[in-house]
């Protein structure tokens, strides 16, 4: 199956063939999205929780923020702000 992503104008968008119209994502599936990887990164934070101390998390935590796509600082930021609220404590 074939699936590309690309930033159009500031807009995520996405196709699902390779000479396909890219189609901008909507806010149902940029939230399905954002919530599919909140799961993921909770679960393996919580994995580093148990192998690190929290010093250490936290200092992969904020080298994981830090390497992060830059084209998207303003997902970035609440991601920042969710990982300082829900796995830096």
């Amino acid at each position: 199956m074939y699936y590309e992503e690309k930033i159009i104008d500031g807009v995520l968008c996405y196709r699902y063939t390779p000479n396909g119209k890219f189609q901008p994502m909507s806010a149902e599936m940029l939230m399905k999205e954002l919530t599919m990887y909140k799961e993921l990164y909770a679960e393996k934070f919580d994995q580093m929780d148990k192998m690190y101390s929290k010093e250490e998390v936290k200092e992969l935590v904020a080298d994981a923020i830090n390497s992060c796509t830059s084209g998207c600082s303003s997902h970035n930021q609440d991601f920042k702000e969710w990982v300082a609220e829900n796995l830096t404590k």
